[in-house]
């Protein structure tokens, strides 16, 4: 999730994996988040791809907190987390590394709120996602 940026209930329920275009499908929570695409990042392509071949996007919510937390332990970390930690790690991430501010919003699902410009005008496709998502 740190390098997806997805909200826990959009990563369980995933429209698409495309693995042979590099990038993810879905998206649940507002307009700008629907259908959204964010580029699977290289560092965990490899993952997805097991992953994916073994069905975890079909898992609860119940068992997905259960292997979250079973991570966090084997990883050493002894604070408590949650999910959407991770998002906030993706998005200041982002941040750190200079991404476009109109693709960190598109990656994340953000509205452009009242900027006419940056919502009606300015469009990024998946190439320029990927730029972005690759500085972290």
């Amino acid at each position: 999730m740190i390098y997806s940026g997805w909200r826990i209930g959009e990563l369980l329920t995933l429209e698409e994996i495309n693995l042979k275009e590099g990038y993810f499908r879905g998206g649940v929570k507002t307009r700008a988040s629907k259908h959204r695409l964010v580029p699977i990042h290289p560092k965990i392509a490899d993952m997805v791809k097991i992953r994916s071949q073994s069905g975890w996007i079909n898992i609860s919510y119940q068992t997905y907190m259960k292997e979250f937390n079973k991570a966090l332990t084997a990883a050493g970390v002894t604070d408590k987390h949650t999910p959407h930690d991770c998002r906030h790690t993706f998005a200041t991430l982002l941040n750190n590394s200079g991404a476009n501010p109109v693709s960190v919003k598109r990656l994340l699902g953000h509205s452009s709120g009242g900027d006419i410009t940056e919502k009606i005008y300015t469009h990024k496709d998946i190439e320029q996602l990927r730029i972005a998502i690759e500085k972290i």
